[in-house]
């Protein structure tokens, strides 16, 4: 199964993509989802976690947090 990961930054991508990420089929590829911590000001990571019915990951630097599988 293929895997989409969406990196939110902050200020008008953290408004769009809680839009943009449901689109994505609920059938095909799995959602995870990386946050800068600035992008919690717009949405919160609970808003995150029903969306993609997974844990997000919060400024991740160059390695996978082991809440992913």
């Amino acid at each position: 199964m293929a895997t989409v990961v969406v990196g939110v930054t902050g200020g008008v991508a953290a408004f769009k993509a809680p839009i943009v990420v449901p689109r994505v089929s609920t059938r095909g590829p799995r959602r995870s989802i990386s946050l800068r911590r600035a992008s919690l000001d717009f949405v919160s990571r609970s808003t995150w976690e029903g969306i993609t019915s997974r844990p997000v990951a919060v400024e991740i630097a160059g390695r996978a947090p082991s809440t992913w599988s």
